[in-house]
């Protein structure tokens, strides 16, 4: 719609209004959430002297493809890294914030096959 009005001088301005959508379409890629997960684990990024007294950190990830990403943790009492298997279309608040905790729950441990990356494989995807 567009509206014309004049100004005190004698010009004509023109006004448009378009219009507002109250939804807006937007398409979430994987790698937004991938990108996402990671900053979560990762702020603040911690300084050198933090990290070697953080309880749980994240020190790696591989993608491993059809929307999957395994995540390495390690744990300060625990030398061995734990690989933890996410969808990233479930990476929402409850899996970001389980990561570390369930990393930890040895009776989800599973072999990981032929991963040279870690010791351990606990599976987050329902």
């Amino acid at each position: 719609m567009a509206v014309t009005q004049a100004d005190m001088t004698g010009h004509l301005i023109l006004y448009t209004q378009a219009p507002i959508a109250e939804d807006v379409p937007w398409e979430e890629h994987l790698e937004d959430r991938a990108h996402t997960l990671l900053t979560t684990l990762n702020r603040p990024a911690p300084s050198h002297e933090e990290r070697e007294d953080a309880p749980s950190l994240l020190v790696g990830f591989l993608y491993l493809g059809e929307g999957r990403m395994r995540l390495y943790v390690r744990h300060q009492d625990d030398p061995d890294v734990v690989g933890c298997d996410v969808r990233l279309a479930e990476a929402g608040p409850a899996v970001i914030a389980g990561i570390f905790p369930r990393s930890q729950e040895r009776e989800l441990f599973e072999e990981p096959g032929d991963d040279p990356h870690c010791a351990a494989v606990v599976k987050l995807i329902h």
